[in-house]
């Protein structure tokens, strides 16, 4: 057995040495765990700040009230009011109402609509895959590190003999078990803040259609003569 062991060991370490192998395994486990659970911290601060300052998934009183002057024929008056914006969804209104307005609508218009809410929800998107990582790979980390745990506590069951312990056995079991915990304690609030920034997202995403609809809807239903307000800066987006 010793030198099957052996045989699954780095070159130079010897069955001797198993136990000092278990004890930098775990220790390098735990700093994984920590290096994990810092990054999905920093994201997860960064997306609520994020999303809070553009107001992603809640109804923005400022576009209503936009595509409420657009559906009036106000085209002057809704990009006055989302002036302030340089980002968002009220940016994306304001780029499509100016387009419509200083080219009339064409068949690229809601195309072009498309590509800029895309690019605003890829952006709302960005780093989320860090969260999704911590909430799947924090559990499978926590779990090596419980065998290698396990590993060591057996491999002093066998060196003990019958002169075995069980207290000892007990306290190396229950600080291997550490890692799965500490892996879990990092994967459920990951988990929990990946499935509400989604929830998020999507009702972003729903938020966008329905302007978008609301604003080509009164596109329709206005003079096709593009009226040429606020000049090309919007055209040009």
């Amino acid at each position: 057995m010793p030198d099957l062991i052996a045989g699954f060991l780095p070159e130079g370490v010897g069955v001797s040495g198993l136990a000092a192998l278990v004890d930098y395994g775990g220790a390098l486990v735990m700093l994984l765990l920590l290096g994990l659970s810092i990054a999905a911290m920093t994201v997860l601060v960064y997306k609520v700040v994020q999303f809070t300052w553009h107001s992603v998934g809640w109804n923005h009183e400022r576009s209503q009230q936009a595509i409420r002057l657009w559906s009036n024929g106000q085209a002057a008056e809704a990009l006055q009011a989302l002036s302030a914006y340089k980002s968002g969804r009220p940016s994306v209104f304001a780029a499509v109402i100016g387009r419509l307005s200083n080219d009339g609508r064409n068949p690229h218009s809601e195309d072009q609509a498309e590509k800029d809410a895309q690019k605003h929800l890829s952006a709302l998107r960005g780093n989320l895959r860090v969260l999704e990582s911590a909430a799947q790979l924090a559990p499978l980390i926590g779990l090596f590190g419980t065998v290698i745990g396990m590993m060591g506590a057996f491999q002093e069951l066998q060196a003990a003999g019958a002169d075995t312990d069980p207290a000892a056995l007990a306290g190396g079991i229950w600080v291997a078990l550490m890692t799965t915990a500490a892996g879990l304690a990092i994967a459920i609030p990951a988990s929990f803040a990946l499935y509400w920034l989604d929830g998020r997202l999507q009702r972003e995403q729903e938020l966008l259609e329905a302007g978008l609809t609301d604003i080509f809807a009164a596109a329709d239903r206005q003079p096709s003569e593009p009226q040429a307000v606020m000049g090309s800066a919007y055209a040009a987006e």
